[in-house]
Parts: structure tokens; C-alpha cells; sequence
């Protein structure tokens, strides 16, 4: 049952970094002042998509484990380039913290596709749907903990919680 576990547990942390990121991306970049926060936000979903391609073409060069490592590093890009992040006393160029996100976006792009492939080859396809929706439960439920942490923490939790998600991803 271990694999099933951490696979279990990779689909839940994997789905609330990306939603996580896309749902709290615009109120982070509003609460920093910034004209376009949702232009801002969608680049993040556009760097994804791209990222998604990019490592279409090229996943079956890579193992799913340097994936989802490269993954979970690229993850934590918010939590040290956006202010108030991991490196809040240090002032920051505002250019970093949309770089961050979208960087974060382009490489979390392969965890989900590359998980599922994973998977797929190494456990029963019965148990998918289980995955697929222990996935749906991070999505809703990891975004719903960091707006839970927004009135204690302000906006540090918003580039605060993938770095703390993807840490336990790379843990897991």
C-alpha cells in the first residue's frame, strides 16, 4: 500500500500547488500594488499550458522522479522571489515576483502528465479515478488553507504555502 500512498499523496500536494498558485496569484499581485494582477496571474496559466508542450515533447527523456524534482524546485520559486516570501526583508526588484510565479507555472508543468503516467505503468488502471480525485481534494482544499492563513499571515502566506507544499512533495 505504500506506493499507493505516495502516489496518493504526490497527486494531493501536486494539484494544490497548481491551484494554489493560479487561485491566490491576483490577490497576492493586488495586495502588492500591481496594475495588472490578473493579466499577471494568467501568464502563470499561460507559462503552464506551454510547459505542458515543452515537456510533452520532451518527457521520455527524463525519469518521472527528475520531473517531479525539477518540479518541486521550480515550485518553490514564489517563496523566494515574490516580497514578503521566504527573502521578505531583503527589497526586491517588482519584476521578480511575476518572473517567480512564471517560472513556478513553466516548471510544474510536467508533475500532473508525468504522475499519471507513472502511475499508470505501475499500478492496477482500476485505482486512477482515486488518484485523479485525491488530486481534486488538494486543489480544494491546500488554496483553501492558505486563504485560512491570509488574515494571520497577509500576503507572506500566499508565496509561503507552495513552498512549504512542494517541500513536502520533494519529501514525499
Amino acid at each position: 500500500h505504500r506506493p499507493l500512498a505516495l502516489f496518493g499523496l504526490c497527486f494531493f500536494l501536486y494539484v494544490g500547488i497548481e491551484a494554489g498558485l493560479g487561485n491566490w496569484a491576483t490577490t497576492y499581485f493586488l495586495w502588492q500594488g500591481a496594475a495588472q494582477a490578473a493579466l499577471l496571474t494568467s501568464f502563470y496559466w499561460l507559462a503552464l499550458t506551454l510547459g505542458r508542450f515543452v515537456f510533452a515533447a520532451l518527457g521520455s527523456r527524463f525519469t518521472p522522479m527528475s520531473v517531479l524534482i525539477f518540479a518541486t524546485g521550480g515550485a518553490m520559486l514564489p517563496g523566494a522571489l515574490m516580497p514578503d516570501g521566504l527573502i521578505s526583508s531583503a527589497p526586491l526588484p517588482a519584476w521578480l515576483a511575476p518572473a517567480g510565479l512564471i517560472l513556478a507555472g513553466f516548471c510544474i508543468a510536467p508533475v500532473f502528465s508525468s504522475q499519471l503516467a507513472w502511475f499508470a505503468r505501475t499500478q492496477p488502471p482500476r485505482l486512477l479515478p482515486y488518484m485523479l480525485t485525491l488530486g481534486g481534494v488538494g486543489g480544494a482544499l491546500l488554496p483553501a488553507l492558505t486563504g485560512l492563513a491570509l488574515p494571520r499571515l497577509g500576503v507572506t502566506s500566499v508565496p509561503l504555502a507552495p513552498l512549504i507544499i512542494a517541500a513536502l512533495l520533494l519529501g514525499s
